[in-house]
């Protein structure tokens, strides 16, 4: 307001304010109903001043300073702002979808890479109130495992291990919301990581094996006709399912690039 930019002119003698809100010609009469309304009264209370209303159809001079248009003034401003250093680096980004969605790699193998999440606030059962859903991101075979409330970090790995990591091995990857919960993943990262100066990995270190691996299979690698049947089969069926997760992210992606503006950082 007014009052609080220059108070020093509005001081030394009596000031009109006008008004095309009627319901203002009556703020020093009116009972205040809000916080707010009784500290603007406050404020006005030390000046001399009187509102004066007048319709906005006759206010015409007012409402055409108020509503002037100048003719490119638009396109100017918005030219000067594109093309200022400063406001580019410090005006916030007001665009609904900054960027362009940016998919996960699909990974190469089954159980390679995983997701995983909670189903919280359910009845409980045998005690367990918590689903902990664990994904693959390749087949979409799932894991639907019971859980007690509260539960850590150090518990889920034990979990992890003792029904996960027997049937699939260890990811290379989690992918999760759930940050605070899943800190000890970044040891798995680092359990699993050549270390040069022992030229294995710390897992292959303490459990004399190196982690299980999907490996493409050849035809030919078996002389078992029945064995290289069954894993040409598994091997086509990996790469189809690669094929079929590539178009539908590419669906979701050109759905969701509809709405999103590109964004180049340099």
């Amino acid at each position: 307001m007014a009052v609080n930019k220059w108070p020093q002119y509005l001081t030394v003698k009596p000031f009109v304010i006008k008004t095309d809100q009627k319901a203002l010609k009556f703020l020093l009469e009116q009972k205040l109903h809000t916080g707010n309304q009784l500290k603007w009264i406050i404020k006005l209370m030390q000046y001399d001043f009187e509102i004066e209303y007048k319709k906005g159809k006759e206010n015409k001079a007012a409402d055409a300073l108020s509503r002037l248009p100048l003719k490119g003034m638009k396109e100017e401003i918005q030219g000067l702002v594109k093309n200022c250093d400063v406001c580019q680096r410090h005006k916030y980004d007001n665009a609904p979808y900054p960027r362009l969605l940016q998919p996960l790699l699909i990974p190469e193998s089954a159980w390679s890479n995983i997701s995983m999440d909670f189903i919280e606030g359910l009845t409980k059962s045998q005690g367990k109130s918590i689903i902990w859903v664990v994904v693959d991101r390749l087949t979409k075979y799932a894991h639907f495992i019971g859980l007690s409330h509260p539960y850590f970090a150090n518990e889920l790995a034990k979990i992890f291990m003792e029904q996960l990591y027997n049937l699939h091995g260890l990811p290379e990857d989690i992918i999760s919301d759930r940050d605070p919960i899943f800190t000890r993943a970044a040891e798995w990262w680092y359990n699993t990581t050549f270390h040069s100066s022992i030229q294995c990995t710390l897992y292959e270190a303490l459990y004399g094996k190196p982690l299980p691996l999907h490996l493409p299979y050849a035809v030919g690698d078996s002389h078992m006709e029945e064995v290289d049947r069954s894993l040409l089969t598994r091997e086509f069926k990996v790469q189809l399912l690669k094929y079929h997760l590539k178009r539908a992210q590419q669906r979701m992606v050109n759905q969701a690039n509809k709405h999103r503006s590109d964004r180049q950082f340099e």
